[in-house]
């Protein structure tokens, strides 16, 4: 059975499109983050070209097998070697002879083998013939995920996708050209990652994140189908480019916490609390009974030592003397002797490990060696992986991606980026059901403004992709904002006087899509932000919030009636009503006084009948056939599925500056511009220090 690591970390690459070319420098950046040996790195390369293979990636796994249990991060900074993937692709069925030459390169039986790869063994898993071949994106990432589960366990997962997006109301998210069918649809993605995640729970592992780097994902839509399936999304409710995500750093980032130093909370319960652990690995230290906590207890600090003297066993132990016996600890595991002392000569461990003892190793190695010489000795105190804080973790790795994607300005691209708790997802179905509920009672109160209040905030809000999507929190706020402006006294309104109603639903949306910050810890955007002046307004998270009815479309009249979100809110009840209630009349219904009277010369029935055709022709199958992959002209446009941001005028009046328009002396009298938002900054609070 194929050993449990701390964490798999799944790259799936759907590009079986126009991206793939774009994709290679990704897998290279990965390659180059180094490797961890508790720690899998799995890719999935579909490429674009007729009758390529996919590629399946065990990354840096000879690497691994060459460096017997050590870690490497990163490689060296100043190699300026250019490593490739050629030895890190997992050769499958109908392989065997390509697989048998690498097996006789990496264990060192062909001719003029290195003494260092005697004794080493290579034999990774094979995937299957059908993994490799053409498959529809529902299967290939089903197989890749069942694959991943089945030979790389851990207690940690984190899924990376990049492909194309645009789930919600479309039909392009990770299109591939060449399969039978194009995309995955929403609903499909929800069952494929629920039952992955169910699967991987009953074996005790956790998919922490599921992270989109793909175009338009940040959606409600999404975060409901993914509840309970991962406990994080990170997306852009924008578009996304090939190459801002830094995979490197990304990488970097969780071996790094994987070779971090003891801390208090890897002092663990065995069944009981975590605070009886702490206060029998102090006691024990203190008693100095058995050889290691004599050995630990002598290695103190003087001040430690006379601390823990004054101890009462009896007693929880002081903060203050928990951590110096960490700190000392830790110290300790820092020291070449620590592995040759004699309470660890007899202690078992792995082979990988055992090869380890006697070697020259770097710091971080040496502190991972001797923590295994301590949790084996001290099974139900010490844990012998970090306990990561990981939501600590993945907002590090959305500021790097923000911070990363800044530059992308320099080619006139502005981004968003939000990182979501998918936990907290339940939260907002009282709030937008009970905001739906009010915004259609407002449509329909003639008396009110609230249906022309409605299409103005709608006008107002941050939108995304053609108008398809507005980010619901600015929607709320500019609602709020618009009523305000109706009547300033809005608060001294009977409670069920329409827009007060309508004010208050978007006071409890705002309030659970509030922005999350290093002081508020709680609601489901832990956190986002944007550079440059085209999401300026964007919170975090959007809805399918389009200005007409999608005409003839599959994903409107079936698919999102399937939605959780449908399920739980009147979100979609509220879109019809919308979309009923603001249409314009027709030319006729409007009766245009100026409009010159002619006599018809046809009889009414036969007028009805050819109006009957029209509205048939136009609304059931679509107004007008939309140029797609599979159009006799070829893709173009805006409306090629496949991607191409729409380059056509918006209908919003936005400004090209996201701060106050204000002169200062300190900009020498020129307008003060800084196309990031407040929040832009507050990840460099979480900054690394030299130790990490």
């Amino acid at each position: 059975m194929a050993e449990t690591k701390e964490w798999t970390l799944m790259f799936y690459f759907a590009s079986d499109n126009p991206l793939a070319p774009s994709i290679v420098s990704q897998l290279k950046a990965i390659k180059d983050a180094g490797f961890h040996p508790d720690a899998n790195v799995i890719a999935q390369f579909d490429p674009h070209v007729v009758n390529t293979p996919a590629h399946t990636f065990d990354v840096n796994l000879v690497n691994k097998i060459w460096a017997v249990g050590r870690s490497k991060v990163g490689f060296e900074s100043n190699d300026p070697f250019v490593r490739n993937l050629v030895l890190d692709k997992l050769w499958g069925q109908n392989e065997e002879s390509i697989r048998n030459r690498v097996k006789a390169h990496v264990e060192g039986t062909h001719e003029g083998s290195s003494a260092k790869a005697k004794g080493m063994v290579y034999d990774p898993p094979k995937p299957s013939q059908t993994m490799s071949g053409e498959q529809s994106p529902k299967e290939a990432l089903s197989s890749f995920l069942g694959f991943c589960r089945q030979f790389y366990p851990a207690r940690h997962y984190l899924l990376f996708i990049l492909g194309h997006g645009l789930v919600v109301g479309n039909d392009s998210f990770l299109f591939d050209d060449h399969a039978a069918q194009h995309s995955l649809l929403l609903t499909e993605l929800g069952k494929v990652l629920r039952n992955f995640s169910n699967d991987i729970q009953k074996e005790r592992g956790e998919l922490e994140m599921v992270s989109f780097h793909s175009c338009s994902m940040s959606g409600l839509e999404v975060a409901y189908e993914l509840e309970g399936t991962a406990k994080y999304m990170l997306a852009s409710q924008g578009p996304a480019f090939v190459g801002s995500w830094p995979y490197k750093q990304i990488l970097i980032r969780v071996f790094n916490d994987l070779n971090s130093s003891l801390s208090e909370n890897d002092i663990i319960g065995d069944g009981s609390s975590a605070d009886a652990s702490v206060q029998r690995l102090v006691n024990k230290v203190q008693a100095g009974e058995d050889p290691v906590a004599f050995y630990l207890r002598s290695k103190l600090a003087p001040e430690t030592a006379a601390a823990l003297n004054k101890h009462d066993p009896g007693t929880q132990p002081k903060p203050t003397l928990v951590s110096a016996i960490v700190f000392d600890i830790n110290k300790l595991l820092e020291s070449n002797d620590m592995s040759e002392a004699q309470p660890f000569a007899g202690t078992p461990l792995s082979t990988a490990m055992e090869q380890l003892k006697g070697e020259k190793l770097e710091l971080s190695n040496l502190r991972r060696l001797n923590r295994f010489l301590l949790a084996d000795a001290y099974p139900q105190e010490i844990a012998k992986h970090p306990k990561i804080d990981i939501k600590k973790m993945l907002t590090r790795i959305f500021y790097y991606c923000l911070y990363n994607s800044y530059d992308f300005q320099l080619a006139g691209y502005s981004f968003d980026l939000c990182l979501s708790d998918l936990t907290k997802v339940p939260e907002t179905s009282g709030p937008i059901d009970f905001l739906a509920k009010s915004l259609i009672a407002g449509l329909k109160d003639e008396k009110s403004r609230a249906r022309e209040l409605i299409l103005l905030a709608h006008w107002d809000s941050q939108s995304f992709w053609q108008e398809d999507y507005a980010d619901l929190y600015d929607f709320c706020f500019r609602l709020q904002k618009r009523c305000l402006e109706v009547n300033p006294n809005l608060d001294q309104l009977p409670t069920r006087e329409t827009l007060k109603v309508i004010y208050d639903a978007c006071s409890q949306v705002t309030e659970v899509l509030r922005r999350g910050s290093e002081e508020i810890t709680d609601k489901l955007i832990v956190r986002s932000a944007f550079a440059g002046p085209a999401f300026q307004y964007s919170h975090g998270l959007s809805i399918f919030f389009p200005w007409a009815e999608p005409v003839g479309s599959k994903l409107w009249d079936e698919q999102y009636e399937e939605y959780r979100l449908n399920k739980n809110t009147s979100w979609r009840a509220f879109l019809n009503a919308y979309f009923e209630l603001t249409r314009r009349k027709t030319h006729l219904e409007e009766a245009d006084p100026k409009e010159p009277v002619v006599k018809g010369s046809m009889s009414g029935d036969l007028l009805s009948l050819l109006d009957d055709i029209g509205a048939h022709i136009f609304n059931d199958e679509g107004q007008l056939e939309k140029p797609g992959p599979d159009h006799p002209m070829g893709k173009h446009g805006p409306d090629d599925p496949t991607g191409g941001n729409c380059d056509c005028p918006t209908v919003k009046n936005y400004p090209l500056f996201t701060g106050a328009h204000t002169k200062t002396e300190s900009t020498n009298g020129k307008a003060l511009r800084i196309p990031v938002s407040r929040t832009f900054f507050e990840g460099l609070q979480l900054r690394e220090d030299q130790s990490d």
